[in-house]
Order: structure tokens, then sequence, then C-alpha cells
């Protein structure tokens, strides 16, 4: 019942948050072909993870899979067939606060490692992985 105020507050406080903060804009094939250390995020909506199997596969024909931390929620565990030898974020739903937002917890954890690309397989925008990346 409360899920739309809550998530208008939660990007209110993401906007907030990363107001002064600016991107360098990069190309996408320098990017993802320099890249040594990749974060992939997969879908937190418990939406099919058929549409993201193409991402999976093709990563793991690139690049070497403990270059690649997945950061799964408890129905995504299916797509780590493909990456056997990756690191692995769980993100919990116990570690989603109440305006959708990921704890500082689960931040410390992704950013014990520095990355040079994240790719969000989210199809729509959520706030837990925009905050994230």
């Amino acid at each position: 019942m409360l899920k739309s105020p809550r998530h208008a507050l939660g990007m209110l406080y993401a906007r907030y948050h990363f107001r002064k903060s600016e991107d360098e804009l990069h190309s996408f094939q320098t990017a993802f072909t320099d890249a040594r250390r990749l974060l992939l995020i997969m879908p937190l909506d418990g939406s099919p993870l058929f549409p993201v199997a193409p991402v999976v596969a093709m990563l793991a024909r690139r690049k070497r899979e403990e270059e690649i931390t997945v950061v799964v929620t408890e129905h995504g565990t299916e797509a780590l067939d493909a990456l056997r030898r990756s690191p692995i974020i769980r993100l919990l739903p116990a570690e989603i606060n109440a305006f959708f937002l990921p704890r500082r917890d689960v931040l410390a954890r992704v950013m014990r490692t520095a990355y040079d690309a994240v790719i969000d397989c989210n199809l729509d925008f959520q706030l837990p992985s925009g905050y994230i990346c």
C-alpha cells in the first residue's frame, strides 16, 4: 500500500545524495574491452532471467570468471551456473531499507573491490541497482 510514497522518498534521497556527482563519458566499446574488473547486477525485481542469459554467456566467453562479481537476489541464482567461479554478492530482502535503498553493509561489500565497469541487467529502473552503480 505504501510502496509508491516510500519509493518516491527513496528517489528523492538518492537524488539528494548524488546531486553533485558527475560521471565521465566513456566509449562503451573501450570501457568494456579495457575493463579488468566487472560488476554484473542481475535483475532484482524477480523478473525472468532468460532476457539476460545472452549477456551472461557473452561475459563468460570474453572475461575470466574471477574478474566478474555478480550481485543477485535470492531468485537470481540460476544465472550463476555460467559463472561458477565468480564472486557473488547476495542481496537479501532484509538488506533493502523501507525506501528501497541498499543498506550500508551491502554498499560496503560492493565497495571492497574497485570495478572498471558495471553492467546493470535490470530492464526497468531499480533503486537498489541504481544506488549501487
